[in-house]
């Protein structure tokens, strides 16, 4: 648990009042946290103080999706009691005690955070009247194994949306892009369907319409338009993050409550009116200014030798066209290939496990010392015969552990892009090396790295 509150620490280092930068990453730290509290129960204070964090970033979540001052400082206070405790739990000493603001919500974890008590409510915000909140409840008794698989390929559907999105930004008028992401939310349509997860059906549905003009050229991808797509992707990313969240245990059975009634709406005013502006939609207030044209388009490049999930919401001025990007996300974009088969990444290490115990059984048999006595040049074929298909099945499944780096070099396309926009630059991402292979236990672990780097 110190490990990954010590990484919630560096998101936090990043946090702003009034914007969103790093409430996903704390979201899945604090994600984590829970988890390692339901396995191995701690003190009960910190219990406690891990149910007033859930409630912080909650509320974050259902009403702006903003950082505010107040939360900025509560989290930074938490994490700071937290740490404290954590260390004295290690030397089995005294816990600290609660900051005093904290005592009235620690009997009532789901009320409203202590932020918000700190500082007077701000006029609320104009809302369209569709913006509304659906609960989700997962039947996890019966739908278990089919929820997993419908996570596991919504993980890809939403690569090829994001990537795809990233390539209409520079090719408006790209056919096959546009058919992928228009299957991307079909497909999220037709499972949600039919497992019977409602919000997601209604939000997937209402995109594909979307989409679905747009192909039938009733509507010209603008950038407001391409904004939409973004926003409606990082939703149904919530929602999978979330499903995955109760799969592993975590708040099971809990609604999941994920905004999506404000975007239904104006994906509904545009349908209904594709003639109209959509620049009339709401735009967040940190828009970035136009970058002047003179200014020289800034390099980030990505060798080879990387959800998570870096989202934006922001709406801002789209980054000069990236050639290179959008070329790197096209294969991404149609990689539904019939000769790939998903398997359980538990059964693929215990396939290679039980490699690695018969290479060394055919180690010990060959070198026998019984069987080094006999004359028999037939049997000593054999166990050379035997020992080249055993070689070789060890370098065959070793490589199955390999994975390109690609992947992961794509999902900092939005990154750079959400980036760009927000600090007013032209920025264009160059991708070099795709194709290596790495361990996929290390691909996995060198994303958030290079997110920081990124940013920096």
């Amino acid at each position: 648990m110190v490990e990954v509150v010590n990484s919630l620490a560096l998101e936090l280092a990043f946090v702003e009042p009034d914007k969103d930068t790093g409430l996903l990453p704390i979201n899945n730290f604090l994600l984590q946290i829970e988890e390692h509290c339901q396995k191995t129960p701690p003190a009960p204070e910190i219990v406690s103080a891990v149910k007033l964090a859930r409630a912080c970033v909650d509320k974050i979540f259902d009403t702006s999706a903003k950082f505010d001052a107040a939360s900025v400082e509560w989290l930074a206070q938490w994490h700071s009691w937290m740490n404290t405790a954590l260390e004295r739990c290690q030397k089995e000493q005294p816990l600290p005690e609660f900051p005093a603001a904290w005592h009235a919500v620690a009997a009532a974890p789901a009320a409203t955070p202590p932020a918000a008590a700190k500082v007077p409510a701000a006029a609320p915000t104009p809302v369209i009247a569709e913006d509304t909140v659906s609960p989700l409840v997962l039947n996890l008794g019966a739908d278990q194994e089919l929820l997993s698989e419908f996570i596991n390929e919504s993980q890809e559907h939403l690569a090829n949306i994001e990537n795809g999105v990233l390539v209409l930004e520079g090719d408006p008028t790209n056919a096959d892009t546009l058919n992928t992401i228009f299957r991307a939310f079909h497909t999220f349509k037709g499972g949600s369907g039919f497992l019977n997860l409602l919000p997601i059906q209604a939000l997937a549905h209402e995109l594909e319409s979307l989409l679905d003009a747009a192909r039938q050229h009733k509507l010209a991808i603008s950038s407001p338009i391409i904004d939409i797509i973004l926003e409606g992707g990082d939703a149904l990313k919530k929602f999978v993050t979330q499903i995955l969240a109760q799969l592993n245990g975590n708040q099971a059975g809990q609604p999941i409550l994920v905004p999506t009634g404000a975007l239904i709406a104006r994906v509904k005013t545009i349908l209904t009116n594709p003639a109209a502006p959509v620049a009339a939609a709401p735009k967040p207030v940190e828009a970035a200014p136009t970058p002047a044209p003179a200014t020289e388009p800034k390099l980030v490049a990505l060798p080879a030798p990387t959800d998570q999930d870096e989202q934006s919401a922001s709406t801002a001025i789209a980054a000069a066209a990236k050639p290179a990007a959008a070329e790197s996300a096209k294969p991404a974009a149609g990689n539904n290939a019939a000769g790939f088969v998903k398997v359980d990444t538990q059964k693929l290490d215990s396939l290679i496990d039980l490699v690695g115990e018969l290479v060394i059984s055919e180690s010990m048999v060959v070198q026998d010392p019984e069987l080094l006595k006999l004359p028999s040049r037939h049997l000593a074929r054999n166990l050379a015969q035997l020992r080249r298909i055993t070689s070789e099945l060890q370098r065959t499944t070793m490589s199955l552990r390999m994975v390109p780096i690609k992947a992961t070099f794509q999902k900092m396309n939005r990154l750079v892009r959400d980036l760009a926009a927000k600090q007013g630059k032209e920025v264009q991402l160059v991708l070099s090396g795709e194709d290596t292979e790495l361990d996929r236990n290390i691909v996995e672990e060198i994303s958030d790295p290079l997110v920081h780097m990124i940013r920096n």
